[in-house]
């Protein structure tokens, strides 16, 4: 009796080594494995939607991207405006269109065409998510409403401000707006409808241009929560 008890003891103890061993095995393959397609899916999700939260100022507006066509066409930044709520930074009736969907925060900056005329206020306006970024695309009046011009002081965009505004344009990207609004460097007030026709249509390059930056996909392995690839 003694011989078989010790025989199954060490049936069962080789039993729970094996289990053991298959676990280690199943959290080591687990741990080491790379990412599935949904993971992948999910995480560049994700790492968008908090762009706006963990990419620098320089990232979110870069120094200078071009706006359209060849490299002789481009945008170079004259400065990057504090935080804003969305209130402070949009138009009455911007406003209106993305408060009744969730707006969260409004990123600015002012950019300049190649022959420093023509000024763009460009802002990303974040939104609660992609749903209520849409909406508040489809609401909203954008030809004729936005993001306020943003004045940088001390440079060419100093006397960019409200009355000013000659184009506006937006678009939607994910959980985010990419809103624009040019003018002319000199200060002259908006002009006409009628005289604004022919407008350059910088702006509208410039925000197409702005949101692809933003809405690049980035490598899975330089998603922050993908952890191995």
């Amino acid at each position: 009796m003694q011989a078989r008890s010790l025989v199954v003891g060490l049936l069962l103890v080789a039993a729970g080594l094996s289990a053991i061993g298959g676990g280690a095995y199943g959290l080591a393959t687990e741990l080491t494995r790379g990412p599935t397609r949904e993971e992948t899916k999910r995480a560049g999700e994700n790492e968008l939607a908090l762009r706006w939260r963990h990419w620098t100022a320089g990232q979110l507006f870069p120094d200078r991207f071009t706006t359209y066509g060849t490299k002789a066409n481009f945008a170079h930044r004259i400065g990057i405006a504090p935080e804003s709520s969305c209130e402070q930074a949009l138009d009455d009736s911007a406003t209106k269109a993305v408060s009744a969907h969730g707006c969260l925060k409004v990123l600015r900056a002012t950019y300049a065409d190649p022959t420093s005329t023509i000024l763009s206020t460009l802002a990303i306006v974040v939104m609660k998510d992609t749903t209520a970024a849409k909406a508040a695309i489809a609401e909203g009046t954008w030809q004729s409403s936005g993001v306020r011009p943003a004045g940088i002081p001390g440079t060419l965009s100093s006397r960019f401000g409200p009355g000013q505004e000659q184009e506006h344009t937006a678009v939607s990207r994910a959980n985010y707006l990419v809103l624009g609004t040019g003018g002319y460097a000199d200060g002259r007030p908006r002009l006409s409808r009628a005289d604004r026709k022919g407008f350059p249509g910088f702006t509208t390059n410039a925000v197409d241009a702005l949101a692809t930056v933003l809405s690049k996909q980035m490598p899975a392995c330089e998603v922050k929560e993908i952890v191995t690839c």
